[in-house]
């Protein structure tokens, strides 16, 4: 996996066709299914269970509806993938901008019945501890540089060669946090047709670091539980 430049809401890697979920006017929906069709491919993405948001200073790029999965409403989510047309190969990259980070997010990204990795708020403390750059909402807006304990960032997700993604799953723990995303974007990422090389990826921490970097999140899930649904 890869991340993007502090501020960035959106991917800069290459891709042979895609789609990108912006949750623009679904504020209220819980339940339905995107269609994005480039280059002969058509993408279906599923949508279940999920709780879409107005905009605030806790998601929202460029001020837009985003998604959540936790908030004492829903556990998790879940996104179930289908491409067609002559030239679809699957899914083998799905990204987001992930906003507002709380402790036990999880997202999980599955071939069939195989769950191929999952990636929690540890990991993420690992990659951008240090680097307060990506720390507060970035912007631009009324929210800016609000909320400056949790960090926000544009996560890039690679298939391993060979296999596809047909089912991502958004999952917040219990208690009062929200796991808040937007700008899901998907699609075939070519690593020989000399589409943009993404930037380096990121080793994920091994298991005994996670818990120590997971503990001092515990602050965070508890500052959140002021907040309440809409």
């Amino acid at each position: 996996m890869t991340y993007e430049a502090a501020g960035e809401t959106t991917s800069s890697a290459g891709f042979d066709y895609l789609g990108i979920e912006t949750f623009d006017g679904k504020a209220g929906q819980t339940n339905f299914t995107s269609t994005f069709t480039h280059d002969g491919v058509t993408i279906f993405l599923e949508y279940n269970n999920v709780m879409i948001r107005n905009a605030d200073k806790y998601g929202g790029a460029n001020g837009t509806d985003y998604a959540v999965a936790g908030l004492g409403l829903t556990t998790s989510y879940t996104i179930d993938i289908i491409t067609t047309g002559t030239d679809a190969k699957g899914v083998n990259y799905f990204g987001y901008w992930l906003s507002a980070l709380d402790s036990e997010n999880y997202v999980s990204f599955w071939n069939g019945d195989e769950m191929l990795f999952e990636f929690n708020q540890g990991n993420v403390e690992a990659l951008l501890t240090g680097k307060p750059e990506y720390w507060g909402h970035p912007g631009p807006g009324e929210y800016e540089g609000d909320n400056d304990h949790e960090p926000y960032v544009f996560l890039n997700f690679f298939a391993p060669e060979g296999t596809v993604f047909d089912r991502v799953v958004f999952s917040q723990g219990p208690g009062n946090a929200g796991y808040e995303s937007d700008n899901h974007t998907l699609g075939f990422y070519n690593r020989t047709s000399g589409t943009p090389v993404p930037p380096p990826v990121q080793e994920v921490p091994e298991p005994a670091a996670l818990g120590l970097l997971g503990a001092g999140l515990i602050g965070i899930a508890a500052l959140r539980r002021r907040r309440t649904a809409a």
